[in-house]
């Protein structure tokens, strides 16, 4: 199994009816080359590095965290942890428990792995509430429970944003890929695969930033190429399809007529009696 991840809405859903209360905060540093292991984690818990690297592993499978990632966790795992390269690791751990425990079921055992990027807004909250919890007084036990939501809201915002621009990145470069193989076999399972994902879900994200699902994308491309083809080059129409992906130049020519309303050699004839 690998790295586990989680949707952001999914899980301001969880906490907003969790109501997850802060029993303690520290920021902790742990010199290169430091192991600990086979420790039993006993609280919910955020981990936040801030500078540095080190390698997790929970209930073995296996996490490397730094600066803009995010590893929350539940109690009764278990934990290794090295410290990774020559620099110093520190990070913030947040334990909280759960005032609404009816909801345990639907915190995740398993850790999952958040991804916020270099975001100021989280460093700048996690002193203040490291700052505030020091002080030990109700006041600042309130500042430290309202810097703690907006801390789950800029982390969730933050990985939803990141998740976002993972999609689109996703999508762009499986159209580069099409533009550059659309000549080559290309299924949708071919496609998804490439990206880890599901056909389902890979169809329904091209879609979304494409505005075409990826093999009525691909067909319309292969047809554009083809009447680039059919008006640049001394190409057959068997040559033509063979050139854009297709084997069977009859599938072709239906393909080419539904998508440009003429036959692919009445296409050229038209053309060329214009001039």
């Amino acid at each position: 199994m690998g790295v586990i991840t989680m949707e952001a809405n999914k899980l301001a859903e969880i906490f907003i009816k969790a109501s997850p209360t802060v029993v303690d905060i520290r920021k902790i540093r742990i010199e290169p080359g430091q192991a600990d292991y086979g420790y039993i984690t006993s609280l919910y818990a955020f981990i936040i590095p801030v500078k540095g690297e080190a390698k997790f592993i929970f209930n073995d499978i296996p996490y490397h965290l730094n600066p803009g990632k995010v590893i929350h966790a539940g109690p009764n795992i278990k934990v290794n942890k090295r410290v990774v390269g020559d620099s110093i690791w520190e990070y913030y751990l947040i334990h909280y428990s759960l005032k609404n425990t009816a909801l345990e079921d639907d915190f995740v055992e398993i850790p999952y792995e958040l991804t916020i990027g270099r975001n100021i807004k989280v460093l700048e909250m996690l002193k203040s509430m490291n700052k505030a919890w020091r002080i030990s007084d109700p006041i600042s036990s309130l500042k430290v429970q309202s810097l703690f939501y907006n801390l789950l809201y800029e982390i969730f915002k933050s990985h939803h944003d990141q998740a976002k621009e993972e999609d689109r990145w996703i999508v762009e470069e499986a159209m580069n890929y099409i533009h550059a193989y659309y000549m080559e076999p290309i299924t949708l399972k071919d496609l998804a695969k490439r990206y880890d994902l599901d056909k389902n879900r890979f169809s329904r994200l091209f879609n979304r930033y494409a505005g075409a699902r990826p093999m009525n994308y691909l067909i319309s491309y292969r047809m554009k190429r083809a009447s680039e083809l059919l008006l640049t080059s001394n190409f057959s129409v068997r040559e033509v399809s063979e050139n854009v992906g297709y084997t069977n130049v009859s599938y072709f020519t239906k393909l080419f007529k539904k998508y440009n309303g003429q036959l692919p050699s009445t296409y050229r004839r038209k053309f060329y009696e214009t001039l």
